[in-house]
């Protein structure tokens, strides 16, 4: 339906995506926005609702 599910989110949290771009320091991954496109883009080809 175009809405992520609960399971969904975890699962992103548990891998590190949704602190893709936040310092290390804060206990995400300090990545680039170059990194957090190219993980947008892979996630959209699979469900357009977990995009940001």
């Amino acid at each position: 339906r175009g809405e992520p599910n609960d399971e969904a989110i975890a699962v992103l949290a548990r891998a590190g995506f949704l602190g893709l771009t936040l310092p290390t320091r804060y206990g995400g991954q300090g990545r680039d926005y170059t990194a957090l496109a190219a993980v947008c883009e892979e996630l959209g080809a699979i469900d357009t609702s977990h995009q940001v």
